[in-house]
């Protein structure tokens, strides 16, 4: 058993213990692998002895050493001291058996022992410091900066294992190393994946769940193979589903209306190859057989009227009549005097001026461009504001 003390100066000190040994065996003392003083089997006894060695030590760090003849010995140490001023006193007790080592240390009654034995060691104290790393079967380590590596075990209500983490009941696994989180049903097959880009979804049933406090959705795609989706269970016709994306359909997209004498019926879109704005009314030639009509200033935000419109024209009553001039804010028509008419324009929407029957995959890959852009500008902004943040915080320091 070893024991590690300090002296601040070159001093002289006692160290005195008691020892007894059933087996009488010899011990000898050692400071710093060295031997100072030999006790031999004749000096031992079965009942509590003390002795006592003087050495002379230099200024820092010393080891004591108690040493017996054979590892298979049974000796045991109590009562260690080592007298000097400057030197604290403390109570050691050793037990070395075939099987085991014990020791035991108490000062100013907090008590730390250690019990080895072939099978398991055993440390019990008020605080344990490990210096280095620490490797537990390769499955945990605890690294020299505090923090700790685990790839097998259980924490809390989760199984660490492959480098996979599993909720207890196996219903939910996050899988780091493929960026995914998997939902499981009781058969252990994924039901809903979920991954950073959200494009691996399964499928997933709400049932009355309610979504921002007011608003409920709910989704029911069984053996009729459709989805509905309802913002509410109101069936007035004032709420309102709000998409912020591109929606694409596959088949037709309609309104249900409702009849005073049929069943509700099914009204259909009109689509054109490039995305379209419409409005209509009528208007009057005057006496000199001109009409000038202007585009309303509300519908002209929505819409590019710089690019080529068309104007559609109705007359009711006898006569002609055409378009004889088109404005971004009017267009003018000519024709019989006093002819009413009715008309219609067609304008492109703004900001959508590039889309023309476009293909499915390569619009999708546009927008993840434009997303992937937006992310990079994110990430610059959010960069710059960071270093100026930390700029003028360098300065207030300075300037305090």
């Amino acid at each position: 058993m070893n024991y590690d003390y300090t002296v601040d100066a070159d001093e002289s000190n006692t160290i005195i213990f008691e020892a007894a040994s059933p087996e009488k065996v010899a011990l000898n003392i050692k400071i710093d692998d060295t031997t100072i003083k030999p006790f031999y089997s004749s000096e031992m006894s079965e009942e509590w002895k003390e002795f006592s060695v003087d050495v002379k030590l230099k200024k820092g760090k010393h080891t004591i050493q108690f040493v017996t003849s054979s590892n298979a010995s049974v000796l045991y140490v109590t009562n260690v001291q080592i007298k000097q001023d400057i030197i604290e006193s403390t109570h050691s007790q050793i037990n070395i058996l075939q099987s085991s080592i014990e020791s035991k240390v108490s000062k100013n009654g907090i008590i730390s022992s250690i019990n080895q034995s072939s099978e398991k060691v055993s440390i019990s104290a008020n605080k344990i410091n490990f210096n280095g790393l620490v490797t537990a079967n390769n499955y945990f380590q605890i690294l020299t900066d505090g923090s700790f590596v685990a790839t097998y075990g259980t924490l809390g209500g989760w199984t660490v294992k492959d480098g996979i983490i599993k909720s207890n009941d196996q219903k939910l696994t996050l899988d780091p190393a493929n960026d995914r989180i998997y939902f499981n049903d009781d058969d252990d097959d994924h039901i809903t994946e979920l991954s950073p880009d959200g494009t691996r979804t399964n499928y997933l049933t709400v049932d009355g769940g309610i979504v921002g406090g007011d608003a409920a959705l709910l989704i029911s795609a069984g053996s009729s193979s459709r989805i509905q989706f309802y913002d509410s269970f109101s069936d007035d016709g004032e709420d309102a589903i709000k998409l912020q994306g591109n929606l694409e359909v596959r088949g037709t997209k309609s309104r249900v209306a409702r009849t005073e004498n049929f069943s509700d019926r099914l009204l259909y879109c009109y689509e054109t190859p490039t995305p379209m704005f419409g409005d209509l009314g009528c208007g009057k030639t005057n006496d000199r057989g001109i009409a000038i009509v202007d585009i309303d200033p509300e519908f002209s935000e929505t819409i590019n009227s710089g690019i080529e419109y068309q104007v559609f024209l109705q007359k009711e009553g006898d006569g002609d009549i055409w378009v004889a001039e088109k404005e971004e804010s009017y267009f003018t028509v000519r024709g019989t005097p006093n002819l009413k008419f009715s008309w219609e324009v067609k304008c492109i929407q703004k900001s959508f001026e590039h889309l023309r029957l476009d293909e499915k995959e390569v619009q999708e890959a546009a927008q993840k461009d434009a997303r992937d852009a937006q992310k990079d500008y994110n990430i610059i902004i959010d960069t710059i504001v960071e270093d100026y943040d930390k700029e003028m915080e360098e300065l207030i320091n300075e300037s305090n």
